[in-house]
């Protein structure tokens, strides 16, 4: 044992100094925790050792290990935790402890819709508040369409792109919109390649006899498809997609890879992300 090492309990409080494992079990950390806070310049050893490299720390950092332990396990960076220690101005502390509880807040409310919409599955006998998830007709219609191309990482910018444009067209031709805009992908669920992104909205076009449509006009054939209505933020899509494919996969349904999102409700009309509705769909062969 190094000779830093304390034996004797007649030793001040304050020269007291506790090797890294005593001060481990002391603070409930592990050397790990205590090294990468040494390292981010959370807690540094009082003492290291010049030959052993055997670090110590004092008693009196057992308040600052305190401190980290319990803001790291409210989940805040390390960053703000730096900022924390830092700042012996009380006002600055407290809002910056304020923010993160609305960061807390704003994250178990996200946390506790996406924990309802687990526990409310679709083959859930109590009904009620269950996903309805149905196989839907959609009948031919003119639609006017922009195309391009995307990966998993990229599909929300492309789509915004798309988005932008498809707008500006439907504007210079003064074509009646007749519902609201579907982004459409062609990956047959491989989403590790780049794939095909159609944006597209129906339009009104009256047959003129010459059956002729506009640039970037075409006419979508009827289709069969599975959908559902997604209610909030985009960023919890994925919950209700899951449940789609598990009821499409449970009744054996021949899906051709395609699947669409339809903007129902979107910052257009509204500032609450929790007020979103996003009808989402799997193509039906």
């Amino acid at each position: 044992m190094p000779t830093e090492a304390v034996r004797q309990s007649t030793i001040p409080a304050g020269d007291r100094r506790l090797p890294i494992g005593v001060f481990a079990s002391l603070t409930h950390l592990t050397h790990k925790a205590l090294k990468t806070y040494e390292r981010y310049g959370l807690l540094r050893p009082a003492h290291v050792d010049a030959e052993t490299r055997y670090r110590f720390y004092a008693l009196h950092q057992v308040r600052t290990a305190e401190i980290i332990r319990v803001l790291r396990t409210a989940g805040m960076p390390l960053r703000d935790i730096a900022g924390v220690l830092a700042d012996e101005d009380t006002t600055s502390l407290a809002a910056l402890l304020g923010r993160h509880r609305e960061h807390l807040a704003a994250e178990l409310t996200a946390t506790d819709r996406l924990l309802h919409h687990l526990e409310y599955v679709p083959t859930d006998p109590r009904g009620g508040l269950a996903l309805e998830i149905a196989v839907h007709d959609v009948p031919a219609h003119c639609a006017l369409i922009c195309a391009g191309r995307c990966t998993f990482e990229t599909h929300e910018t492309t789509v915004d792109r798309l988005l932008d444009r498809l707008g500006a067209l439907t504007h210079a031709k003064a074509l009646k919109v007749l519902e609201r805009e579907t982004a459409t992908y062609f990956s047959d669920f491989d989403l590790t390649h780049d794939y095909r992104v159609e944006v597209s909205v129906p339009v009104d076009i009256r047959d003129d006899g010459r059956r002729t449509l506009p640039p970037s006009c075409c006419l979508v054939p009827a289709a069969k498809v599975a959908g559902a209505i997604h209610r909030g933020p985009y960023h919890e899509m994925s919950a209700t997609f899951a449940s789609l494919v598990a009821w499409v996969t449970d009744r054996n349904l021949p899906v051709t890879g395609e699947f669409s999102e339809t903007y129902l409700i979107d910052e257009r009309d509204t500032d609450d992300p929790d007020a979103y509705r996003t009808a989402i769909g799997l193509m039906i062969a």
